[in-house]
């Protein structure tokens, strides 16, 4: 089996059967779909939070939400909803994340400081820097 074939996480020790090329190749495959996947999701976090699906008895917020029904700590979950709200002003990153351009690494970093007047030419940089 290919890494990129999975669907699911198989049982047993798979990885040990691929060629060091297949899981280096399999690795940045991955990458990508993590990345486009987490786009997926805060694009979600972000409409609940423009909605104010999250509210209800006891609910005080968006991460206090996320915190709850996605398992996420109260820091991680106030940073997916800070750079979802950003990414909601950011089409261009946004689109680069969805494409798999941008690691979320990257794209929270870029989320700090781009404005809509910056993203361009800070996009540009990101795509050719790590996050650090």
């Amino acid at each position: 089996m290919s890494v990129a074939e999975l669907e699911t996480v198989p049982d047993g020790d798979w990885a040990s059967t691929l060629t060091d090329d297949e899981v280096r190749s399999g690795l940045t495959l991955w990458a990508g779909r993590l990345a486009a996947g987490e786009a997926t999701f805060l694009d979600l976090v972000g409409e609940l939070d423009a909605r104010e699906a999250w509210g209800g008895v006891g609910i005080k917020s968006a991460a206090h939400w996320l915190g709850w029904q996605c398992s996420l700590n109260a820091s991680t979950a106030r940073e997916h909803v800070r750079v979802a709200r950003a990414l909601r002003e950011l089409p261009l990153v946004r689109a680069a994340f969805a494409g798999a351009a941008l690691s979320f690494s990257q794209v929270r970093a870029l989320t700090r400081v781009a404005t809509a007047d910056s993203e361009a030419s800070l996009l540009d940089i990101a795509r050719h820097s790590t996050a650090a």
